[in-house]
């Protein structure tokens, strides 16, 4: 029977040798002894797995497993059955956690919840910080998020199991967008939240998933996208939720960044569904929702102009 009470820290790993101490000595700080650690060595032919069964976890209740090369996606399901608990925490290898991660994104765990994010940050291999991304916080524009891509990492989220196993768990022919596509299941049938914190970063690596196949994550992102359409009713759904959301941004931290992140989500939201009707609603989400005060970097610009022109005519 699974736990509710503790979190499963989830390590998929393959010869990850030059970061892994540093990685479970993250883990084990954010761990208590009610949890459990669980590391799945994918067929590493370095000191991945040897370094994984000689580190102290300090009587956490862990389990290394060697899977011989299976693959991440079936290397990630594995750590899933393995789970004793219902909520389960990525980790990646070569990324800097915060020690304050779980305590933080704990608090968020609702039964309807089916995956939990947070705000995150890009550092060089040279540890040099080199950007920022805010996450959207709410359930509407995490989903609202999906077709971006870029403000539902991986590496930070913390799963609802139960909700996992309800959608299929991670499926092997969407890999390498492998998250993108359970993402968007959870969305059917759960809520997907984010911690409005900074609570990891990314390592830019060019020997990362992302980075070495770039082109065939972004092939597979647009299929998943065209496949599993969100719909117009979800459109709709955001309106009526808008007030709310207005008030959530407005109190939390990098209000105006996270509302420039919403607005060009929404822009690339509304063309999968453009419509006369929905360019209305298009309208009246901008004038409503944007405080142009702020940059307009990474926005559609002559849409900017647009709506701008219609705010001096109204």
């Amino acid at each position: 029977m699974m736990s509710n009470d503790g979190i499963t820290h989830l390590l998929p790993v393959r010869n990850g040798e030059r970061f892994l101490l540093s990685c479970l000595l993250s883990i084990v700080e954010n761990a208590r002894e009610r949890d459990q650690i669980v590391v799945i060595d994918d067929g590493s032919d370095d000191a991945t797995l040897e370094i994984a069964r000689q580190f102290n976890y300090q009587d956490i209740d862990h389990i290394i497993e060697s899977t011989g090369g299976v693959g991440l996606v079936l290397a990630l399901n594995l750590g899933f059955r393995i789970s004793k608990h219902n909520w389960v925490a990525r980790y990646d290898v070569d990324d800097i956690y915060c020690a304050n991660r779980i305590q933080v994104q704990e608090k968020l765990r609702r039964p309807d919840v089916g995956a939990i994010f947070a705000d995150y940050s890009f550092h060089d291999e040279k540890g040099k910080y080199v950007g920022f991304i805010p996450s959207p916080i709410t359930d509407l524009g995490t989903v609202i998020s999906l077709l971006a891509s870029q403000q539902t990492p991986h590496p930070i989220a913390l799963i609802n199991k139960e909700m996992f196993d309800r959608v299929g768990g991670y499926l092997e022919q969407d890999f390498p967008a492998e998250d993108l596509s359970l993402w968007i299941r959870l969305s059917k049938v759960s809520t997907l939240i984010s911690a409005s914190e900074c609570l990891f970063s990314y390592r830019i690596s060019n020997s990362s998933t992302s980075g070495s196949r770039l082109e065939l994550v972004n092939q597979k992102r647009v299929e998943l996208i065209n496949h599993w359409s969100l719909g117009q009713n979800r459109f709709l759904e955001f309106k009526k939720e808008l007030k709310n959301t207005k008030i959530v941004y407005g109190n939390s931290s990098h209000s105006k960044l996270r509302r420039i992140f919403l607005y060009r989500n929404l822009l690339r939201y509304h063309e999968k569904i453009r419509s006369p009707k929905n360019q209305i609603l298009m309208l009246r989400f901008q004038l409503a929702l944007v405080t142009f005060s702020a940059p307009i970097t990474s926005i559609n610009t002559s849409f900017f102009l647009y709506l701008r022109k219609q705010t001096r005519k109204s």
